[in-house]
């Protein structure tokens, strides 16, 4: 049977009998025989620096215990397998991580950072004294409110700096006569 590494029959004494495949031991070691009594236990066992699964049960003939059987499947196919199965959901995992990050970057980046970017600067020329700036933005969300609350504001400052500089103006013509 494939993934079986060995088969050994001991008597009741513990002495082997018969062996298949790689023998593992030459005689069961007295805690087995021990242990098992009259049922079959699986043990974790590491044998030839590989983990195995140990099956060890009574054998019995008309009612009687003959010996023991000793069955160790190997078990480090499988551990292969489930590392490289591991491995792939993590690489699967963290490509989906990426995948999904760079949409999101791409995502904030068009409906947050640029239309901000596009408010930051208009915000700075109006400092700069350039008060004719206004945001071309039509959403409907808050960014939206925000744009048009600044081109309101914008409008305004530059209805009363002309209406500062048009009383300036008639303040220095009204001086001058």
């Amino acid at each position: 049977v494939r993934g079986v590494g060995s088969a050994q029959a001991f008597d009741l004494r513990g002495n082997l009998l018969e062996s298949a495949g790689v023998r593992h031991f030459s005689e069961l070691p007295a805690e087995m025989g021990g242990i098992i009594a009259r049922e079959a236990f699986f043990e974790y066992l590491e044998l030839a620096h590989h983990t195995h699964v140990a099956y060890l049960t009574p054998i019995e003939v008309i009612g009687e215990q003959i010996g023991y059987l000793f069955i160790a499947f190997d078990l480090s196919g499988l551990v292969t397998a489930l590392r490289l199965r591991i491995l792939l959901f993590v690489m699967v995992f963290s490509s989906m991580l990426v995948v999904l990050s760079l949409l999101l970057h791409l995502l904030l980046t068009r409906s947050v950072i640029q239309p901000v970017s596009l408010l930051r600067g208009a915000m700075g020329r109006v400092m700069e004294g350039r008060l004719d700036q206004q945001v071309a933005l039509t959403r409907s969300d808050e960014i939206g409110d925000m744009a048009a609350a600044f081109n309101a504001m914008a409008g305004k400052l530059r209805g009363q700096h002309e209406r500062l500089l048009a009383s300036m103006k008639a303040r220095d013509t009204y001086a001058a006569q």
